[in-house]
């Protein structure tokens, strides 16, 4: 019979020699398996061995053309080596392939230039953080180990799709252009919306076990959190609501909702408020 070869597991990126940094070097942050080798082919003919501790590994490189666009390709040794965790924040990065880097559980790769990510592979993700990229999409409806989700400051994202995620226990999405956006969630765990922005509507029916929501500044006109019974913290400034139902909010220990079109909210059932709740009501 014959075995089956693991394939050795890859992440391939391209970027530009520049840096954000003040010497002008290129970090990555890497978690690969203790005791196994694994190379750097930086893209300008300088290639690196380096040994996996099991923990995350810091690994700077130079440029001597800093103006150049280079592609760079890390890759196990051996077929035991596995890269857990990858930080490629703030290296101007155009392009990024991790669909051969199986075992990632966590991927960092906010303040970069990326317009897209395949992500379909990468079925054992837990933590994604890519904020401030140029992101026109994002499909994480593979990603079912997704925790946690910080693709804020996308502008071009209009859409995110969030129903295959019942894990998922936080999520900033922040200064995008969404338009609808649901996550469903088990009831396992602390489970959260953060700063969710241009929303015209936002369904958290299913979402019982939610706990923190943060969605100010946008257009909902109406916010429904009848089945959200174990929410203690509310952020919701800045939106055109005009009723707000916090009854079956008992929970609740933290409310802001100034900026909206509120005439009355009623807080009796609110036993748990702290003293200072904000409510600024501005009519236009």
């Amino acid at each position: 019979m014959k075995k089956t070869v693991k394939p050795l597991e890859r992440i391939f990126f391209s970027w530009h020699g520049e840096s954000y940094r003040e010497k002008n070097d290129k970090r990555i942050d890497i978690t690969a398996t203790k005791g196994t080798k694994f190379t750097i082919d930086w893209g300008d003919s300088v290639i690196k061995t380096f040994t996996g501790s099991g923990k995350r590994e810091i690994i700077y490189h130079c440029y001597k053309n800093i103006y150049q666009k280079y592609e760079v390709t890390i890759i196990g040794i051996t077929t035991d080596c596995f890269f857990t965790a990858i930080d490629l924040y703030g290296n101007r990065i155009c392009f990024l392939d991790i669909s051969e880097a199986l075992s990632l559980q966590e991927l960092s790769c906010s303040e970069n230039y990326l317009t897209e990510i395949d992500l379909s592979k990468n079925t054992v993700l837990k933590k994604l953080y890519c904020s401030n990229n140029k992101l026109k999409k994002l499909d994480v409806s593979n990603n079912k180990a997704l925790e946690i989700l910080d693709c804020s400051g996308n502008k071009l994202l209009t859409n995110l799709n969030l129903s295959e995620n019942i894990l998922l226990k936080e999520l900033y999405c922040g200064f995008n252009e969404i338009e609808y956006g649901e996550a469903v969630f088990t009831k396992e765990g602390k489970r959260r919306f953060r700063s969710i922005y241009n929303l015209k509507s936002l369904d958290l029916s299913k979402n019982k076990s939610l706990e923190s929501l943060s969605c100010p500044g946008n257009k909902l006109t109406e916010l429904n959190l009848g089945t959200n019974s174990a929410l203690t913290f509310l952020n919701c400034p800045g939106n055109k609501i005009t009723e707000l139902d916090l009854s079956e909010n008992i929970s609740l220990t933290y409310v802001l909702c100034q900026d909206n079109k509120l005439i009355e909210l009623n807080l009796s059932a609110n036993r748990a408020l702290l003293p200072q709740i904000a409510l600024k009501e501005h009519h236009h």
